[in-house]
C-alpha cells in the first residue's frame, strides 16, 4: 500500500469519533472464562465462549508488539506505551481473535442517552485480498470498555462505515489487579449478504489499532497500532479447515426473532417473528429514526438506547411486544430516564447471556 493510501485511510481510521458514536452497538458481559483447544471438529465459537475472557497459555503461538500510543487521535506525540498480545483460533466459518494490552486506567465512561463519554478499546482492519490497498467493502472491528460491558461494531471501508448487516460478536473487560484489558473477537470468514466484510483467506492481511482515554466531545484521546500503516501488514495465520459441528436449524424451531425491516419505513423499524405460529408483530413505531445493523446476538446500531432497551423488552417479555409504550411496561419512564426496572432489566440480559 502507497504511504498516501495508507496515510489517507489511517487518519479517517483515528479520526472516528463521528461514526463511532452512531454506529457502537451495546454488549453486556456473563460471567466465565474460555476454554482450551477443544475435540476435533469442534467450532471456535463452541470452544471459546465470548466473553471477554481469555487465556493465552492455550495457543501455540501468541504474538507480541509494543504499541506506540500517540496522542490527537494517534496523530501526535507518544505519550506512552503499551506490550499488546493477541493469538487467532479459526474453523471453516469463523476467525475467533484473543487479545491482551496494559493500561494503567480503565477509561470506561458511558452516558444512558449520549453513549460513550470517555473509553479505551481495540480495533482490527483487514486487507481482504492482501493487495497493499484497503478497498471498498473490507472489513474492520471495533470493541471498547463501556460502562459495565463493551461495545462492538462491524464496519468496512466506504462511505457509510457502519454494515447494515452487524455480524460477529465481541466483548472486552478490565482487570484492575493486573492492570491489563482482555477482548475476544468472533469474526465470520465469510462476507455477508451485501458482499461487505469477508472473505477473509491466506491471502489477507491485518493490524491492529489501540484507543486509550478517547473522548468524542471535545475529540481528544490517544490511538497507535500494532505495525506501522505505510508497511506490509503482515497475513492473516488462518489454519487448513474442514467441516466442522456447527449447531443447525431445527425443524421446530422455537423463540422470539428479532429483526430490523425497510419495507414499511425508510429508516426501518423493529419487528418479532414467532417460528411457531409465523406471525410477525411490528415492535417501534418511530419513523423518523434511523435503525440499521442487527448483530448475531441481536445488538442494535444506528438506534439509541431506548431502542435497545425496546428490542430487551421484546426478548424477555414478549406478552408487551405490541405495545407502542413497551418501554414504560418493561420499566422505563416516559422522559427516557434509568429506572429501577431498566436496570434490573440490563441485569436480566447480563444474567441469560
Amino acid at each position: 500500500m502507497s504511504r498516501t493510501a495508507r496515510g489517507r485511510f489511517a487518519r479517517a481510521r483515528l479520526r472516528y469519533a463521528a461514526w463511532l458514536t452512531a454506529s457502537l452497538c451495546l454488549l453486556t458481559c456473563s460471567s466465565g472464562g474460555s476454554s482450551g483447544s477443544g475435540g476435533p471438529g469442534q467450532p471456535v465459537a463452541e470452544r471459546f465462549p465470548i466473553d471477554g475472557v481469555v487465556d493465552l497459555d492455550a495457543f501455540e503461538t501468541v504474538h507480541e508488539a509494543t504499541v506506540s500510543l500517540q496522542s490527537d487521535l494517534g496523530e501526535g506525540v507518544v505519550v506512552r506505551t503499551s506490550l499488546l498480545r493477541w493469538a487467532f483460533a479459526n474453523d471453516d466459518r469463523s476467525l475467533y481473535v484473543a487479545l491482551e494490552w496494559f493500561d494503567e486506567t480503565y477509561d470506561h465512561a458511558f452516558d444512558i442517552n449520549d453513549g460513550p463519554v470517555d473509553f479505551d478499546g481495540v480495533r482490527i482492519s483487514f486487507d481482504v485480498n492482501g493487495n497493499g490497498l484497503l478497498d471498498p467493502n473490507e472489513d474492520a472491528r471495533t470493541v471498547i470498555a463501556a460502562d459495565v460491558g463493551s461495545q462492538y461494531v462491524d464496519q468496512h471501508v466506504g462511505a457509510e462505515e457502519t454494515d447494515p448487516i452487524g455480524d460477529g460478536v465481541a466483548r472486552l473487560r478490565y482487570d484492575a489487579s493486573r492492570s491489563v484489558y482482555q477482548a475476544e473477537l468472533l469474526i465470520t470468514l465469510g462476507p455477508d449478504a451485501l458482499g461487505q466484510d469477508g472473505p477473509l483467506g491466506a491471502a489477507t492481511r491485518y493490524n491492529l489499532l489501540l484507543f486509550d482515554h478517547v473522548q468524542l466531545g471535545p475529540g481528544t484521546g490517544n490511538g497507535g497500532y500494532a505495525f506501522p500503516v505505510d508497511s506490509p501488514w503482515p497475513n492473516l495465520p488462518l489454519w487448513p479447515a474442514g467441516p466442522h459441528a456447527h449447531p443447525t436449524l431445527p425443524t421446530d424451531l422455537e423463540g422470539l426473532i428479532v429483526f430490523i425491516s425497510t419495507h414499511e419505513e425508510p429508516n426501518g423499524e423493529i419487528y418479532a417473528f414467532d417460528p411457531r405460529t409465523r406471525s410477525t408483530t411490528r415492535i417501534t413505531f418511530r419513523p423518523g429514526l434511523k435503525k440499521e445493523n442487527v448483530s448475531a446476538h441481536g445488538a442494535l446500531a444506528h438506534a439509541r438506547s431506548e431502542l435497545q432497551l425496546e428490542k430487551l423488552c421484546a426478548l424477555i417479555f414478549p406478552e408487551h411486544v405490541a405495545s407502542r409504550r413497551i418501554l414504560e411496561k418493561c420499566g422505563f419512564s416516559s422522559r427516557g430516564k434509568r429506572s429501577y426496572g431498566v436496570h434490573v432489566l440490563e441485569r436480566l440480559v447480563i444474567a441469560l447471556s
